[in-house]
């Protein structure tokens, strides 16, 4: 049985509204909304200044590390402290940043739904497959 390991003593504390990016391991890029809260080694947290969109630069840091890791060389995936910090984001004005958010909701909501219609018809092809092959291998096709 796996034991957690808990801190009493935390070295890094984070605020809320950062938002906190897995930098080690199978979860490299990985980005998700962090609260104030202890962290360890393996995740970075970023606090996009009150000016900017949290959700603009959530999805410009997603861009970001999807090119970095594409570039990264070695045996094991990860983000370094550099990679972070010396990645420069072109950031527009917050009207500008809150339009392209909307328009990037709207299409990742456009592509949740193509999923769900693909993944219900593969389950129909599936359902009448051995139909079909029936059918072929009577000769009634």
């Amino acid at each position: 049985m796996h034991n957690p390991k808990w801190t009493t003593d935390p070295k890094r504390i984070v605020p809320d509204g950062c938002i906190f990016i897995t930098v080690k391991g199978a979860g490299v890029g990985k980005l998700f909304p962090g609260i104030a809260a202890a962290i360890g080694r393996d995740v970075y947290a970023f606090k996009p200044k009150e000016e900017y969109s949290t959700k603009f630069i959530e999805f410009a840091l997603r861009s970001s590390i999807s090119e970095i890791l594409h570039h990264a060389s070695g045996d094991i995936p990860g983000l370094s402290k550099v990679h972070i910090l010396q990645h420069v984001l072109a950031v527009p004005p917050l009207e500008e940043q809150e339009r392209l958010v909307a328009r990037i909701e709207s299409f990742v909501r456009r592509e949740q739904e193509l999923r769900k219609l693909i993944r219900e018809a593969e389950k129909e092809v599936s359902a009448l497959m051995p139909a079909l092959l029936a059918k072929a291998f009577r000769g009634e096709l």
